[in-house]
């Protein structure tokens, strides 16, 4: 027999346009269906408890010689993006 089942997303954000919208109803649809499951994400901007923050501890990691934000990260301890109130 199998047990329990943990389940982690991990995304961009939680809040925003439809992928957003699809990882948030997955998560919950999971849970409905009784999985252990959570969403981690960069920047959360909602306020369902099964999401949590994952910390931007480091430099961002760039591919290639451009930096979107120029080596500055781009959350601030709360993991809130500047852009967003």
């Amino acid at each position: 027999m199998v047990g329990p089942c943990n389940i982690l997303q991990v995304s961009t954000t939680d809040v925003g346009g439809g992928a957003e919208r699809v990882a948030l109803n997955l998560t919950r649809s999971l849970q409905a269906l009784g999985y252990h499951a959570r969403l981690a994400v960069g920047y959360r901007n909602g306020n369902d408890w099964n999401t949590f923050v994952i910390p931007n501890v480091g430099p961002p990691v760039v591919q290639g010689s451009v930096s979107r934000n120029n080596g500055v990260p781009p959350s601030g301890p709360t993991g809130h993006h500047p852009s967003q109130p």
